[in-house]
């Protein structure tokens, strides 16, 4: 009994004289009959997860961030270096309410 297959990893159709062949005649691939949702599926959420832990990451060193240059400004005594500081802590909490807001 002949039956047209068609391997769903690389898209080959093939007359095959068995019900289940075991692998796809062209690329060899053993799960030839099988779908990519679940892989798909899996790559995207761990994707979607790496994101979030990057944000995570970013959130946590801006918060670092600010809380050495909250430090660094109350140990310094130069007005010039005071003002540039205070600049760049303003700067990083607009970037952390930024976020918030999204």
């Amino acid at each position: 009994m002949t039956q047209e297959k068609n391997c769903k990893k690389c898209g080959y159709v093939w007359i095959s004289r068995k019900d289940n062949p075991r692998q796809c005649p062209k690329c060899k691939n053993i799960f030839w009959n099988k779908n990519d949702d679940v892989k798909q599926f899996g790559t995207k959420i761990i994707f979607e997860v790496g994101i979030d832990m990057l944000e995570y990451k970013i959130d946590k060193e801006i918060s670092n961030i600010s809380k050495e240059l909250e430090r660094i400004l109350e140990k310094s005594n130069s007005t010039c270096v005071k003002d540039l500081l205070k600049d760049m802590y303003e700067s990083f909490d607009n970037i952390s309410l930024l976020k918030k807001g999204e």
